[in-house]
């Protein structure tokens, strides 16, 4: 998830990409945070 939020945001890889690629990141960088909060919520209790 880093390597991808640095390629897009420092070295600006996905410039010009077509709107389905776009919200394929999308939907990976929401199924990231996602797992993180079913993560956090199965430890919590």
């Amino acid at each position: 998830m880093v390597a991808c939020l640095r390629g897009d945001f420092v070295w600006r890889e996905f410039k010009g990409v077509n709107r389905e690629v776009k919200s394929l990141l999308t939907g990976m960088a929401i199924c990231y945070l996602l797992a993180l909060v079913l993560i956090a919520r199965a430890y919590a209790g």
